[in-house]
């Protein structure tokens, strides 16, 4: 049995929360690296599209660009997508937004075929979402062909599936920054009369 270590943290023995150390971290992991790379970013869609303008506007000697994914990937095809990207739009950064989209959807067809409740939520190899498993088979591909940093914002979800599912990529992650959203920008504002 493997340990999620983000499973298993006590926040008691962190520090506070603090936003603006967290993307001070961030972008100094951004600007440091050269060539391929990976970054993981657990943020709210609303907060991914501020980072991205916040870390461009931060990162003047890297040219940034944003790879955005609005629905699944024909079979998962992560690599192929990134890789054409690439080719119309060449960046030292791409950040990424959507891949949940394909997990999404994957997770919808297993409850569509009648997967039961505990085949769903198991971690067992039984079902590998295509784009993990295109994930941890192109690794070295990622790596020799593709040489960019990606920034993947992703959902919270994200991060413990790939950790289960896909962790010969996820382990080659640069770092995992987390951007939480303050109360007021989630609540529901009043309206004005």
């Amino acid at each position: 049995m493997v340990l999620d270590p983000l499973e298993h943290l006590d926040l008691s023995d962190l520090p506070d929360y603090d936003a603006d150390q967290e993307y001070q971290a961030l972008l100094r992991a951004v600007r440091r690296q050269q060539g391929f790379g990976i970054i993981f970013v657990r943020c709210s869609p609303d907060r991914g599209n501020r980072l991205i303008k916040d870390l461009t506007r931060d990162l003047p000697r890297k040219h940034c660009d944003v790879l955005t994914l609005t629905e699944p990937l024909p079979e998962g095809d992560f690599f192929s997508r990134a890789e054409s990207f690439l080719a119309e739009h060449p960046a030292d950064v791409v950040f990424v937004q959507g891949l949940e989209h394909s997990l999404l959807d994957y997770e919808e067809t297993k409850r569509q075929s009648g997967w039961t409740a505990a085949e769903s939520r198991g971690y067992s190899w039984k079902g590998v979402p295509p784009i993990l498993r295109n994930l941890n088979q192109q690794r070295d591909k990622f790596r020799n062909q593709l040489p960019v940093c990606f920034v993947f914002l992703v959902p919270l979800f994200l991060v413990r599936y790939l950790t289960r599912r896909a962790p010969d990529f996820f382990d080659w992650r640069s770092g995992v920054f987390e951007f939480r959203e303050d109360l007021a920008s989630i609540q529901p504002q009043p309206h004005k009369s």
